[in-house]
């Protein structure tokens, strides 16, 4: 679960980066590098490190929860609007996480 939170904070990072881009652009500079530093490094070895402590069947099924947590989280941090489409989407891969698990 840390892992996918990872994920997430590195793609609200990068996607944060973008919008503030026209106004604070040293600002933006330091979300996009935080946000790629976190998805590219961070997040790899927090799974890594994951996979040592239990199988990769209990663990492969929480990396669909990384778009719940997006899901959740834009409305608050980006301001974007949380459809039904996406609720449902959400709901799906909720339902799916649980039951693979």
């Amino acid at each position: 679960i840390i892992s996918t939170m990872s994920g997430t904070v590195g793609k609200q990072a990068i996607r944060l980066s973008e919008l503030v881009k026209k106004d604070r652009k040293a600002l933006s500079r330091m979300f996009f590098i935080g946000g790629l530093i976190v998805n590219t490094l961070l997040g790899p070895l927090i799974d890594m490190a994951a996979y040592s402590f239990a199988a990769q069947s209990l663990i492969a099924p929480f990396g669909g929860l990384d778009v719940v947590w997006n899901a959740l989280l834009a409305p608050y941090l980006l301001k974007e609007k949380l459809t039904c489409g996406r609720i449902a989407g959400c709901a799906l891969i909720l339902l799916g996480t649980t039951f693979a698990g």
